[in-house]
């Protein structure tokens, strides 16, 4: 992997998912992509890098497979995303929703908040 290619990666990663990948973690991220590559009988890092640019799925997948020894939290509005992201057996979903102007997970049970005095 060049790198042209990894800034290629990590930065669609950061800027769709929020995931950072640095220079210290390279071996294991070009490692996994690596693995991808191979199973999707692609030539090129960067003919992956357009594969993940035509739609969640792809991402999602990506996503899985890069995260595996973290936790990740993903916000997203993308029906596509979740429904990818939710075939990880490790993969628990919390569904939020707007009431009033809070945010609730109603699934879920409420954290106790303590604010610290004045």
């Amino acid at each position: 992997m060049s790198d042209a290619e990894f800034r290629m990666l990590t930065d669609l990663l950061r800027r769709h998912c929020g995931l950072h990948f640095g220079v210290d973690s390279r071996y294991v991220f070009e490692k996994r992509v690596l693995r991808r590559v191979r199973e999707l009988e692609l030539t090129s890092f960067a003919a992956y890098h357009l594969l993940l640019r035509t739609g969640p799925v792809p991402l999602a997948r990506l996503m899985r497979k890069v995260s595996n020894e973290t936790q990740l939290f993903v916000v997203s509005h993308s029906a596509q995303l979740v429904s990818e992201l939710r075939k990880d057996d490790c993969c628990v979903e919390i569904a939020l929703e707007k009431r009033l102007g809070e945010t609730l997970a109603p699934e879920h049970e409420s954290p106790k908040w303590r604010w610290p005095s004045r």
